[in-house]
């Protein structure tokens, strides 16, 4: 077997604390670029996938907020809590405007 003429070795980190690293070889510069077109895809696909778990947190994170919110929302109803004027439903962005004898 004839002896690579390029080695290479790409690395990527996704952002979590994960590296990607791809090791390849290639006997002339044909193969280099197949070869480097695959470690690219690889890392690519890979990074997509960590971005895409991200989001998904992210997602969940927003309806776990949004579920505290209402309830929240129903708590401070119960006990008196008037929205503020024009906020009918007390969907205000920002703090929930309690009084001081609340």
């Amino acid at each position: 077997m004839e002896k690579p003429v390029f080695n290479g070795r790409l690395v990527k980190g996704t952002g979590s604390g994960e590296t990607v690293e791809v090791v390849f070889a290639a006997a002339d510069q044909e193969q280099l670029r197949t070869r480097l077109d695959q470690a690219v895809r690889v890392c690519q696909t890979r990074l997509k996938l960590n971005n895409d778990e991200v989001l998904d947190v992210a997602a969940l994170v927003n309806q776990k907020v949004a579920a505290l919110r209402e309830a929240i929302k129903r708590e401070l109803l119960a006990a008196g809590w008037t929205p503020p004027e024009g906020e009918a439903d007390g969907a205000a962005a920002g703090p929930a405007h309690l009084r001081a004898d609340s």
